[in-house]
């Protein structure tokens, strides 16, 4: 699959888990988009979660890249215009 796939990975644990999450989510929404995947293991499925020690991490979307010349083209432009 890693051939056909943006990013990948096999959680070992819970924790693991929950953070491949967040990042498979991150990966697959950023530009240019393709599909990830996480392979997880029978055990790791079947096993109980302890919710009080699960830590999952924040969602932070990764910000859009553009190039700084344009940017400062634009903020000039909407600086100068009359009625923006």
């Amino acid at each position: 699959m890693r051939d056909f796939t943006k990013w990948d990975d096999q959680p070992v644990s819970a924790q693991h888990f929950a953070q491949s999450f967040v990042r498979a989510y991150k990966f697959a929404m950023t530009p240019p988009y393709g599909p990830v995947m996480i392979s997880l293991d029978a055990g790791l499925q079947d096993s109980p979660v302890d919710d009080a020690q699960l830590y999952i991490p924040r969602y932070v979307p990764t910000a859009p890249a553009c190039r700084l010349n344009a940017l400062r083209e634009t903020a000039k432009l909407l600086v100068a215009a009359e009625n923006p």
